[in-house]
Parts: structure tokens; sequence; C-alpha cells
């Protein structure tokens, strides 16, 4: 339900300014500290929510297959590493022998995963940011693409078997070099959420010689 990217803590001071009494022994108003900007939220990970994704297959047309793959994710505890709390979140697919184990939290705009480090997954605010930039390499040692993740906008209608929502995207680019283009040039990954639900669908799967690829889309979900 997440992929990758990095990310940074930001601290916001607040300054107290101490009042002095004036001849006349007037003391000003103290001034109102500003509050945080609050955000909205778009990974909704508290503890007991759960989603579950059926895999579909899309063809160069766009022409969506239901596959039989079914998976379901929730957030289980809390762990904490280093000075941050992050929630574990579980995916077990139909095909699972071990589940998928995510740590995931909140940090302003960013939803943040950590793996061996930490790495921003979504933004609701930051449309700029370029969070990670790298290439693929096939066996041979050839460059097959140049991949670019960031925030895409703006917001769109997204369309799954749990309903209709407005979602944000997460999108993974691939510059295709010309050897491995055949005619189509970019390929994206997606991964799209909606305010106050989590993740709606997500590219599972792309394939680097045509458009077509596999995604898996939400079904059902439970929210605490």
């Amino acid at each position: 339900m997440m992929k990758g990217s990095f990310a940074a803590c930001i601290a916001i001071v607040l300054l107290t300014l101490n009042s002095c009494r004036k001849d006349k022994d007037e003391t000003p108003s103290p001034e109102t500290p500003s509050s945080p900007q609050a955000y909205d939220n778009y990974s909704n990970l508290k503890v007991g929510n759960y989603w579950v994704y059926q895999e579909f297959f899309i063809d160069t047309l766009g022409n969506a297959t239901p596959g039989t793959e079914i998976d379901s994710s929730y957030i289980e505890k809390d762990t904490v590493i280093g000075i941050n709390t992050y929630r574990k979140m579980v995916r077990w697919k139909t095909s699972s022998i071990v589940p998928d184990i995510f740590l995931l939290r909140d940090s302003l705009s960013y939803t943040i995963s950590y793996i061996s480090t930490s790495y921003i997954t979504f933004s609701s605010a930051d449309f700029s940011t370029a969070f990670h930039h790298g290439y693929v390499v096939n066996m041979p040692g050839d460059t097959v693409a140049e991949t670019t993740t960031k925030m895409h906008g703006p917001a769109e209608t997204t369309v799954v078997p749990a309903g209709s929502f407005t979602t944000l995207d997460y999108r993974i680019t691939f510059d295709m070099y010309p050897a491995y283009a055949f005619g189509t040039g970019m390929r994206y990954m997606h991964s799209r959420y909606a305010k106050n639900i989590g993740m709606i669908s997500e590219t599972t799967n792309i394939n680097l010689y045509t458009t077509s690829c596999s995604e898996r889309r939400l079904v059902r979900y439970h929210l605490e």
C-alpha cells in the first residue's frame, strides 16, 4: 500500500515574549501564539483500521480484468523507532506464507515509511519535490529507464469496487531509454489516496515493453 522516497521532520518553535512594565503601569496584552497548520489525513493510520483489495490486470487499451489475488492490510499497533512513533501495518495476500510489514507515521503533510531508513510515501501538500530519483537496469547491465517519484496533481476521481473517490496520486514515472521505449516513452506506477480513507488503488506491476500493468483496488474497508 505504500511506495518509496525520503523524508525530513520539521520542528516548530514557539517564541515567548516577556512583557515589560511601562511608566504608566500598563501591561500589554500577551500575543496569542499561532497554532501549527493542520493537514488533511490521507493515510488514516489508526489502530484497528483495515482495507481489503483485489488484483486487476490492465491491458494496453485500459480494460481491467479482475484477478484472484485478494489482500488485506490492517493497522496492528504502535512501535517506537528512535524518537518517532510508527504504526505497524500488516499486509496479507491470498498467496502469502508470511505477511508484509510496513512501519508508517504522519509528519505534517507527509506519510513516512521506515525500513532501514525513513522515506516519504505520500504528501497531501508537496507537489514540487522529487522524493526519489533512480534507474532501472536489466540483467545484461543496460539502463532501461530513469525513474522519478513525486506527487502528481490535481486531484482526480478514482473508481474502484468500493466506490468512487477523490484522490491524490503518488506517482513513479519511468522515462524509458530509446531501446526500450517501443513507441511509448513513459510508464507510470500510481498510488492513489483519498482523504480520511487511505489508499484506494496502487499499481503493483508494470510491463516495461507495453503499457499493460496490474493494480490492487479497494474492495471494502473499516475505519475506527
